[in-house]
């Protein structure tokens, strides 16, 4: 991944390596918790390096999409009305870890997604995960503003993707039954971009 804010990324997994029962049980992210006193600008520093990485992938992807926005905010604008993050816990991707004796540690980035509105105006989305945490993220230009991020809030909800652990069984080995449920649960490319639609609009 690009390396710029490349220390705010680590000191978040530190975090998610070391508070698993706390996430878990309040469904928040508290940057303040994260990152102490200057949460704030730290806050924006990550959403930052995961705006990095997307527009990478982005650009490579359809270079003649705008990402002015996108470039804005990466570069010190203090606000971004096209870039959305959505943090998610993910069960079954713990109970695996666990079940390995902690020795199958998780780091997966998803391929990117492209969807549509009705209008055929295009967004982009994808995720990254570091162990059972998962970083959905959307690049659009249909965001509501009432899903837009307020960076001068500490706390961010955070979802919960639940596991029942019948449906994993011993045939499969770990690396597959990871992939499989780092696919948000969805079988087919239409359930992926209804989910990624619900993090932009009401």
């Amino acid at each position: 991944m690009c390396t710029i804010f490349l220390d705010h990324f680590n000191r978040y997994t530190e975090y998610v390596d070391l508070n698993f029962e706390k996430l878990h049980s309040q469904k928040l992210i508290d940057f303040e918790d994260i990152f102490g006193e200057q949460w704030m600008e730290e806050k924006r520093n990550l959403y930052r390096y995961i705006a990095k990485y997307a527009g990478c992938k982005i650009v490579a992807h359809a270079s003649q999409y705008d990402v002015k926005d996108l470039a804005e905010f990466i570069l010190g604008k203090s606000f971004t009305e096209t870039f959305k993050i959505e943090f998610q816990l993910k069960l079954g991707i713990k109970y695996l870890y666990d079940l390995s004796n902690n020795k199958l540690p998780n780091i997966y980035n998803s391929p990117i997604l492209i969807f549509a509105d009705d209008n055929d105006n295009f967004s982009y989305g994808g995720w990254t995960s570091y162990q059972w945490m998962s970083i959905n993220w959307v690049l659009s230009k249909e965001i509501d503003k009432s899903k837009t991020t307020d960076f001068g809030i500490n706390l961010e909800p955070m979802s919960i993707q639940v596991f029942e652990p019948e449906h994993f069984t011993t045939e499969d080995r770990f690396s597959d039954a990871m992939d499989k449920l780092e696919k948000l649960g969805k079988d087919n490319l239409d359930d992926c971009a209804a989910f990624f639609k619900s993090l932009i609009v009401l």
